[in-house]
């Protein structure tokens, strides 16, 4: 078991739990959030997605492959959010936060959800105000901030 991604100015944040089986690594992460009024941007983007993403890309090296499971915090594309053109620069709805998820994604990664199930609609987090038994139904403040990623040798095994 690992906690944490072994770099001290993102021990505070203690959110990461790395499990090491016999033939993967199972992370389960709560990333930060980049806060009202985006004060925590530069910190989550190029801080933290920088440092967590080597961290998985770093476990990948030891041979054994990484399902990425968890809190991302980021609406990765516009069938993640309702009403996406609303939350634009938004917490969790930034480009700067979406191309962060996309760039770690093009080093072979696939969101499981997105590619099982490319079209459909489905959100895993309710805006504040928003009822949970609403939110996938109608025009409501849904968001798919949760995800499993794996590596693309595990969509073939």
């Amino acid at each position: 078991m690992i906690y944490d991604i072994g770099i001290d100015k993102h021990a505070i944040e203690g959110r990461v739990l790395t499990l090491e089986f016999k033939k993967f690594y199972l992370v389960n992460v709560y990333s930060p959030n980049s806060s009202t009024g985006l004060k925590r941007i530069d910190y989550r983007v190029n801080e933290w997605d920088k440092d967590f993403f080597q961290f998985i890309c770093d476990l990948e090296l030891t041979g054994k492959p990484v399902i990425l499971s968890g809190d991302l915090n980021v609406c990765h594309t516009e069938a993640d959010i309702v009403n996406s053109q609303r939350w634009t620069n938004y917490p969790c709805y930034t480009k700067m936060e979406r191309d962060s998820l996309s760039t770690f994604l093009r080093k072979g990664y696939i969101d499981c959800f997105r590619y099982f199930h490319p079209n459909m609609i489905k959100y895993s987090s309710a805006g504040k105000y928003q009822s949970k038994k609403k939110m996938n139904h109608g025009p409501y403040e849904g968001m798919r901030l949760d995800y499993f990623i794996v590596n693309k040798q595990l969509i073939k095994a």
